[in-house]
């Protein structure tokens, strides 16, 4: 069973003068999959979808123009954000699989950049504002 990941254009009526509009459906089966997908973010320069397969544990980049899956990167396990700053070629993800670590990945490469932590504390809710350059996050506490 093919499980299609659908992305809808939502524009706000007085923006859009009409009703939201179905972009495309995403296949998301296959060998570079994202199964259980929970969190979308696009890169606005190049068009590609960066999605985060719940169930399947990766991090899947899609190429949206083409719909082809063009990387996978397994070691996103348990993500809680997920942002991209098209501006300057970076990628923000709040994960818990690597110590509850907000992990900070080049876009065009994708190598880990950094990954940023403080004990007793994760991160969750990435947004990025592109032109000034920074990043937010949700940031919990615990004992």
């Amino acid at each position: 069973m093919n499980r299609l990941l659908t992305l809808t254009l939502l524009l706000l009526p007085a923006l859009a003068g009409g009703e939201p509009s179905l972009v495309g459906n995403y296949p998301l089966s296959g060998t570079l999959g994202a199964s259980g997908a929970n969190y979308l973010a696009v890169n606005k320069k190049t068009g590609n979808l960066w999605i985060v397969g719940g169930l399947s544990q990766n991090l899947l980049i899609v190429d949206g123009v083409g719909k082809k899956p063009l990387y996978s990167l397994p070691e996103f396990r348990y993500v809680r954000g997920l942002a991209v700053d098209s501006v300057h070629d970076r990628a923000y993800v709040a994960d818990y699989s690597h110590g509850y670590k907000l992990t900070v990945l080049d876009t065009k490469t994708r190598d880990v950049l950094y990954r940023y932590g403080e004990k007793n504390t994760y991160f969750e809710n990435v947004e990025v504002d592109e032109q000034a350059d920074k990043v937010y996050v949700i940031r919990q506490k615990y004992d």
